[in-house]
C-alpha cells in the first residue's frame, strides 16, 4: 500500500477517495493566508488614505494573489470571501516530499546538540485545572518532543506559581470565615467558590496572606 499511495504521488495525483482512504478537500487549497483584512485596515489607516488608494480587501488581495509567482512550487493561488487568498501548492511538488517521506522516513536536520528548558502548563494549583492547561500541556510536550527529535537535551518545567500567596489567601479568609476551624470542620463544598471570594476580596487579604 505504502509503495503505491508513494507512486500516485510521484506522478503528481491528488487522491480524493481511494483505497488508501486519503481525502482531500480541494476548493480551498493547500494553505490559507487570512491576514489580508487585518493589514488592509492598519495600512489604511495609515498610508492608503494620504495616497489616495480606495482599494477594498478584496481587491488588495486580488493585488497580492497576482503578485504571488507561479513555479515549481506553488500552482495558483485564488481570491474567495472577504479577503481571503487559497494557496494551490504544486501536485508534483507534494508528490515528491511526500514519497521520500513514505520511503524513507522523517531524517532529522543535523543541529548540534544543545540544552533546552521548556516551561508548560504551570496551573495555579490553588485553583481547579481547565482545559486551558491541558492545551498548554499538550502544545508544550509537542515543543519537547521535537526538540528531543532533533538531538537537544530537554529538561521540562512545571512551574506552579507563587503557590505561597494563594494558598494564604484561603488561610487567611477560612479564619476569618470560620473563626473555630480547630474545633469545628468548615462547611466548604466548593474551594474553587470559596478561592474567588477571597481573591475578589484580594485588597483586603494580601497584608493577610502573606502574614500566613
Amino acid at each position: 500500500m505504502t509503495e503505491s499511495l508513494a507512486k500516485d504521488f510521484v506522478n503528481g495525483v491528488k487522491i480524493t477517495n481511494s483505497m488508501n482512504s486519503h481525502y482531500v478537500v480541494e476548493d480551498y487549497g493547500d494553505s490559507l493566508m487570512n491576514r489580508v483584512k487585518d493589514i488592509f485596515q492598519k495600512a489604511q489607516k495609515k498610508k492608503l488614505k494620504s495616497m489616495n488608494i480606495n482599494e477594498n480587501p478584496i481587491q488588495v488581495a486580488t493585488n497580492i494573489a497576482d503578485a504571488v509567482e507561479k513555479d515549481d512550487f506553488i500552482q495558483k493561488t485564488e481570491v474567495a470571501g472577504p479577503g481571503f487568498i487559497n494557496i494551490f501548492l504544486q501536485p508534483q511538488f507534494l508528490g515528491s516530499h511526500i514519497s521520500k517521506l513514505l520511503q524513507s522516513g522523517i531524517c532529522p536536520p543535523k543541529i548540534a546538540k544543545r540544552k533546552a528548558l521548556v516551561d508548560f502548563s504551570s496551573p495555579n494549583i490553588a485553583k481547579e485545572m481547565h482545559v486551558g492547561h491541558l492545551r498548554s500541556t499538550i502544545i508544550g510536550d509537542s515543543i519537547c518532543r521535537l526538540l528531543e527529535f532533533i538531538g537537544f537535551e530537554v529538561l521540562r518545567i512545571n512551574h506552579i506559581g507563587d503557590w505561597g500567596t494563594q494558598f494564604g489567601m484561603l488561610i487567611a479568609h477560612l479564619k476569618d470565615r470560620f473563626p473555630n476551624y480547630l474545633n469545628e470542620t468548615p462547611s466548604i463544598s466548593d474551594l474553587q467558590a470559596f478561592y474567588k471570594v477571597c481573591f475578589f476580596s484580594i485588597l483586603t487579604f494580601t497584608k493577610k496572606s502573606k502574614n500566613r
